[in-house]
């Protein structure tokens, strides 16, 4: 794996703020903050009603995944099929999706075991 989609992988695992090329992840007091792009109105509608903060990642302008910081690991990830790029930027936000819910599941199982 390259070294620039693997930064994006750590950044989205970690909620932190990024842009990389064209794909960029940030926090947003609200969902009407983040930019729409291509976005299908339904989708965006659904953003646009985060009530909070909220981590979005944008391919190009395009929200292709958020995450309400209410949630501990509750993501909307969108099945919609736009560019081969932007559905290559999709499968880096699904895989660090899946890195952040280990780290979680792994936190959890050492304080669990802490407290036995």
């Amino acid at each position: 794996m390259s070294s620039s989609r693997q930064k994006i992988i750590d950044h989205v695992s970690c909620l932190d703020n990024f842009v990389i090329g064209n794909i960029r992840g940030g926090w947003y007091p609200h969902g009407t903050g983040a930019a729409i792009g291509l976005l299908p109105a339904e989708l965006a509608q659904a953003l646009n009603g985060v009530d909070g903060p909220v981590y979005v990642v944008h391919s190009y302008e395009t929200p292709i995944a958020w995450h309400p910081a209410s949630g501990v690991n509750v993501w909307e990830v969108p099945d919609v099929r736009y560019s081969t790029t932007t559905s290559g930027h999709q499968n880096l936000v699904k895989q660090a999706i899946t890195v952040r819910s280990e780290r979680i599941n792994q936190a959890l199982t050492e304080v669990w075991i802490s407290t036995d």
